[in-house]
């Protein structure tokens, strides 16, 4: 049961940290589609899930990628 507890603790640990909302600011000129879509883009290459990447290239955090598409962070 102890252990049962630890298990629960440190997994609600850890998914609160993969939780944090980082929130970016639509750019100018850039439809509500495009937006979501770069979002998705981003979180895909961030969690290994881009089929784009090669396993000799780093996944690139979705801030960083968000960023490097030109969004500003909130």
């Amino acid at each position: 049961m102890k252990y049962f507890m630890s298990t629960i603790v440190l997994s609600l640990l850890i998914l609160s940290g993969c939780s944090y909302n980082q929130t970016f600011i639509k750019k100018a000129n850039v439809s509500d589609a495009q937006f979501f879509q770069d979002k998705v883009y981003c979180q895909s290459g961030a969690s290994g899930q881009n089929q784009e990447a090669t396993k000799d290239q780093r996944l690139i955090p979705y801030a960083e990628c968000m960023l490097n598409l030109g969004y500003q962070q909130k």
